[in-house]
């Protein structure tokens, strides 16, 4: 190789090292989170010893103390390997430097932007996604409130998350992008951070704080201010939730107070970090938007899908034997399909009911073997019959059965109410799942009213409705 070749192959090589390295840390980064949440929740319901126990486990404190730990492990053994492989010091690809004191106070106006105006921003953004797409927002539970308590959750929910997630998704994406220019560094940083936390309620709100920390480690070259902003804005959260548990956000006037003066400290923070110089290292070549994008599609990919997938409504569909006769129950059973288009595909299949002067042991068998053939035609998904035998739900409890379905990936469920005798032993055999909603007889028509209402109930108390008393 000629000295020319050698050369080429060196500013190749420095190009990957810089750009590539960064862009696929990013994809593999977005992979382990996947693959630790995958085995996480696997050896929970292992531990556990089946579903039921796994949910109740899931409602304790330990389960939020590890749950919490999950994702910031992922991203810093992501780091440490990556580093490893690539022969890149961790303090250089994390950008851990020394900085000066001003950029901390930098970092206190965004988190007085980010409470103030931002958050109640976002808000309103939740309450629009519920409310015009179903969205299923559900807010993350803190571990109950004890002086041991309190001191964990700072460390897991606090700390963890603001030093792997800024030393190594921050700090190494920064380096990666500097040499692009701030506004596009900037830009597509944060657009990754939101990407990265896979929670499309959270989007805007994490677009906007993403480029504003990466503008803060950029102007100051440094991801120490950015670790601190985000651990500060992580004990506001908690302290908050501790004190005052009741708090949901500001209202009113002071609703309109504070987003003026959030937003003003956020113009005064973007004048503040745009008007100074970029610390970063010249190169001696044009930044490769090529190997940065084509790096990190895999790892865009996988975040959007899975945000993507909350915006997937599941296909519920109630299979019923003999027609709705009485005027008020189809009525009410269209009202609850009305409302039940915010949250799921609904619908309601009618199968023929069969008729036979006497009901005779084995005319009773011929009829369940009728009506079973025909339901059985029109099931799909996963198939969940009434039997007035089977296990008791209250309304909460269906909508944990319900919860869980989708966050198994479950895309439609059918609920089987048979006809005058019941359903047929070999539907239910079929079944391996069964509920009851009460030991009393129902008439199967009115079944279906009760069904489609509590339906309709379960997705109110999943997304946190005032429906649910």
């Amino acid at each position: 190789m000629n000295e020319r070749d050698k050369n080429n192959a060196k500013r190749t090589n420095a190009k990957f090292t810089l750009v590539g390295f960064g862009s696929a840390y990013f994809s593999v980064a977005i992979v382990v989170i996947l693959l630790f949440v995958t085995v996480f929740a696997f050896v929970v319901q292992i531990a556990s010893g089946g579903t039921a126990a796994a949910e109740r486990f899931s409602k304790t404190d330990a389960y939020r103390f590890l749950s919490s730990c999950v994702t910031p492990l992922a991203i810093a053994v992501s780091g440490l390997v990556f580093c490893k492989a690539f022969g890149c010091p961790v303090k250089e690809a994390c950008r851990v430097e020394k900085t000066e004191p001003k950029y901390f106070l930098y970092a206190l106006l965004l988190i007085a932007a980010s409470f103030f105006g931002l958050s109640s921003l976002n808000g309103l953004f939740i309450d629009f996604l519920v409310k015009c797409f179903g969205y299923k927002y559900t807010e993350t539970t803190l571990p109950s409130f004890s002086a041991g308590n309190f001191v964990l959750t700072i460390l897991t929910v606090c700390l963890l998350p603001a030093v792997f997630e800024e030393a190594f998704f921050r700090g190494i994406l920064t380096r990666s992008l500097a040499p692009a220019g701030r506004l596009f560094a900037a830009l597509i940083c944060g657009a990754y951070f939101s990407l990265f936390h896979m929670n499309p309620a959270q989007t805007p709100y994490q677009f906007v704080v993403g480029f504003c920390f990466c503008l803060l480690a950029l102007d100051s070259g440094s991801v120490l201010p950015t670790v601190f902003a985000h651990f500060l804005n992580n004990l506001v959260i908690v302290v908050l939730a501790y004190a005052f548990p009741s708090f949901s956000g500001f209202s009113g006037v002071w609703l309109i107070v504070s987003l003026i003066f959030g937003l003003a400290c956020l113009v005064l923070f973007l004048y503040l970090t745009l008007k100074g110089k970029v610390k970063a290292g010249k190169t001696e070549y044009g930044y490769d938007y090529k190997t940065f994008f084509v790096y990190s599609a895999i790892g865009v990919a996988a975040c959007a899908y899975v945000d993507f997938g909350a915006f997937v409504m599941i296909k519920i569909r109630i299979v019923a034997v003999g027609k709705v006769k009485e005027k008020y129950f189809s009525e009410a059973i269209a009202e609850y399909s009305k409302r039940l288009t915010r949250f799921c595909e609904f619908s309601v299949v009618e199968v023929k009911e069969e008729n036979y002067e006497k009901a005779t042991p084995a005319a009773i068998e011929k009829i369940l073997a009728a009506e079973g053939e025909r339901i059985e035609k029109s099931v799909k998904g996963l198939p969940v019959c009434l039997a007035i035998e089977e296990k008791k739900f209250s309304s909460e409890e269906f909508a944990t059965f319900i919860k869980d379905k989708i966050d198994r990936g479950t895309g439609e469920i059918t609920f089987i109410i048979g006809g005058s005798y019941g359903i047929e032993k070999r539907i239910k055999d079929a079944c391996k799942d069964k509920i009851s909603f009460s030991a009393m007889t129902f008439p199967h028509t009115l079944a279906r009213v009760m069904l489609a209402e509590q339906i309709y109930r379960a997705f109110t108390i999943i997304a946190g409705a005032e429906y649910h008393k």
